[in-house]
This record gives C-alpha cells, structure tokens and sequence, in this order.
C-alpha cells in the first residue's frame, strides 16, 4: 500500500509533540495527587501523645431556654357518661343510635314499667293504709283523754264518799281507783305509743311510695347532657340492670387531651402552666394543664393530667403529642447537655487553658433536648470541651483540633 507523502509529514509532526507531552502529563498528575494527601495529612490532629487528648470546644452562649416534659396523650371528652337503667326492667324503646347528637333533657330510653307501675300502686295503697292507721290511733288518744277526764272526776268523788264512810275501801279501790289508774295509763303511755307507731309507719310507707314513684321515673331514661352517642351496648328486648351500660354519651364540645405522667414528673407540675399539643399531621395548638388528678395508680406510679382541646383540635380515641412546659429562663448561661458531666450528684465541664483541661464545678438549671442552663464561674465566650470528656481530668493535656461557633 502507498501512503502519500504529504500524509507521513503530517503524522511525523504530531508524533513528535505526543513524545514530549506524555512525560510532562505523567509529572503534573503525580505532583497534585502528593500535594491532595499532604492537605489531608495537615487537617488530622497530631498524635495524642505528642500533643495530648485532641478535643472539640464550644462557647458559652447566653439566651432564652424553656423546659418540657414530653408525653403522649388521648383525646377524650371532658365529661363522658354510661347511660345506665337505675332499675332492673326490660328495655321497651331505644330512641337514638350511635353518632346521634342529643341535647339535654331528651329522651334515650323506655323500659317497660308494667311491674314498677303495679309496686307503684302497691307502695300508694300502703300509704292509705298506713294514713287510716294513725288517725285511727289518734281518735284512740282522744278517746283516751275524754275517759282520763271523766275516770279523774269519778275519782274525786269515790274519794270523798270514802272519806266521809260513805262506801268500804273495796268498793272505792274497784269502782273508783282502778278505772282512773287505767285511763291514765293510756293517756300517758299505751295511746301515745300506738299514735307514734302508727306515724313511724306512716313514714315507712310514704318513704317507699317515694321510692317507688322514683324507680317508675327511671323508666324514662333522658340526657344528662347536650353530646353525642358514642356507643350503643344493648337494645329493645335486652335486661336493662344498675351498673350495665345501655350507652355511652360523650360531651363532644368539651374535649380534653389525657396524659399519663409519671410519679417523678409530678412536683414540676401545676394548674394553668402552659401545654403544647401536636396532632398528627404536625398542627399545633397551645393550651395549658387544667387538671391533675388526686389520686395516683399504684401499678403504673403514674396520673392522669387534663389538658383542653379546642373544638377543631380533634377527635375523641385520637393520639396526640402534649409538650407540658415547666420552666422557663429569658436569659441564661447555656451549655451544650454533652459538654456537662455528672457523677455522684456532681456536675462540671471542662475548659481548656495553656493547652490544659480545666475542671469547673456547675450547677445545672433547666433543660432542654440540647442545651442546660448552668451556673458556676463561667463566663460567655469561654470555651467547654464537648468530646471525649471521659479521658479528661483536671490538669490534663488537650489539644484543640476544632472550635465550635455555637453551643
């Protein structure tokens, strides 16, 4: 094959360029690649023998901090009842369902008050009964009292014919004595006595007819409040019985998010202090602590808190994140919570001086996920070490690889 001439001139002049360049390249490429791992090499902390523990330092800052405690709640309605029959009776009519809204004084339920209309009637005929009875004692009083009259009279003059010898003593003891001794008798005890029976069960009757007028108006079962029905338990035909649910009612327009806060957290808790809830989705609304129960369960050591919901900030059954706020400082001492090393009940930090670490005691105040609020010979600015606090001690040698801006 023949190449032409001017072909080969070409390629003779590019050649000889390429032969010079490929060196060149080779040099410049070995020469960036050294100076990339010395650049490396100077950004790494020197041996820590030679120069100490390396450590990280922040500086003191000064601001506002605010502490929470964290849980997560239920929301309920503030007032929730189990609609209830108060008596045992077959239930005869259900006028709601659940997801109804009721107001209060409306009927929910009828039981069937054939029996308690017929121990209605019973206790009001033993009323009556018992009524006859005391006036009937009472006319014996007054009877009692007219003969007590007459017998004191007859008394009187028994006595002066016996006196005046007009009659024996026998005659005086049995015509005379012994009816006046009877009268008075019944005046003064034995009519009293049946009158004071007969109204003690006057009482008794009346007490029941109350009762029983009572229990014939738990048939109709109203609401005690404006709600919602929230659940349904049993229906017409079903045994309505004291303590067995029929429904539940639920104050839909006052909603309450419930906490269980544990036995610790409780000193640090009060009414009125500021709650921030987060529902799902991640809107937040702020309120505050409106209630802390009494009393304590034994088995989780904890109580319940109530914080208020606002009508539009869920619904009942819903979870909810309540953020309770139990401190707050607008400007304070503030060091990051890693730099602060406790032990024994004693807390400090480390700073560093003359490339030595330094121990100063402090006091922590409030808290929050990042930062506490100390107290101690500190001033902002000052550096804390907030790496590797386990192999420091006071007096030891440090060495700061890197400062932080901010704490």
């Amino acid at each position: 094959m023949n190449v032409p001439l001017h072909f080969l001139k070409v390629f003779s002049f590019v050649k000889r360029p390429l032969k010079v360049l490929l060196p060149v390249l080779f040099l410049a490429a070995l020469g960036l690649l050294a100076g990339t791992k010395m650049a490396a090499l100077r950004q790494l902390p020197p041996p820590a023998q030679a120069a100490g523990v390396p450590v990280e330092t922040v500086p003191v800052t000064t601001g506002p901090i605010t502490e929470s405690l964290s849980y997560t709640g239920t929301i309920e309605s503030a007032h929730r009842a189990a609609i209830a029959s108060k008596v045992m009776a077959e239930i005869k009519t259900l006028t709601v369902k659940e997801g109804d809204r009721v107001a209060a004084g409306q009927l929910l339920v009828l039981l069937d008050d054939g029996e308690l209309n017929e121990r209605l009637a019973q206790a009001a005929a033993a009323v009556d009964q018992a009524r006859a009875a005391l006036e009937q004692a009472e006319g014996a009083l007054s009877l009692s009292r007219t003969n007590y009259e007459k017998a004191s009279a007859n008394y009187i003059r028994g006595k002066q014919l016996l006196d005046a010898g007009a009659i024996p003593r026998s005659v005086f003891e049995n015509q005379y004595e012994l009816p006046f001794l009877q009268a008075k008798e019944s005046v003064e005890r034995t009519a009293p006595a049946q009158v004071e029976v007969a109204r003690a069960q006057l009482a008794q009757a009346e007490a029941g007819l109350a009762l029983a007028r009572e229990a014939y108006g738990n048939a109709t079962i109203r609401a005690p409040f404006n709600g919602v029905v929230t659940a349904v338990h049993q229906y017409p035909g079903d045994l309505a019985a004291p303590g067995k649910p029929i429904l539940a009612l639920d104050d839909t327009g006052k909603m309450v998010a419930r906490v269980k806060v544990a036995e610790a957290d409780l000193p640090h808790l009060r009414v009125g202090q500021k709650a921030t809830l987060r529902y799902p989705g991640g809107r937040e609304t702020v309120s505050q602590v409106s209630r802390i129960y009494p009393a304590e369960d034994p088995l989780t050591r904890s109580t319940i808190v109530e914080v208020p919901v606002s009508s539009a900030g869920g619904r009942p059954g819903m979870s909810v994140d309540v953020s309770l706020e139990v401190g707050r400082s607008g400007r304070a001492l503030l060091v990051p919570r890693r730099a602060v090393k406790t032990e024994q009940g004693k807390a400090w930090v480390f700073t560093v001086k003359n490339g030595r670490a330094v121990r100063v005691p402090v006091t922590p105040g409030l808290k929050n996920e990042t930062h506490y609020e100390i107290k101690g010979d500190l001033k902002p600015g000052e550096p804390v070490v907030v790496s590797d606090l386990t192999r420091l001690y006071d007096g030891k040698e440090v060495f700061v690889y890197q400062e932080g801006s901010k704490s």
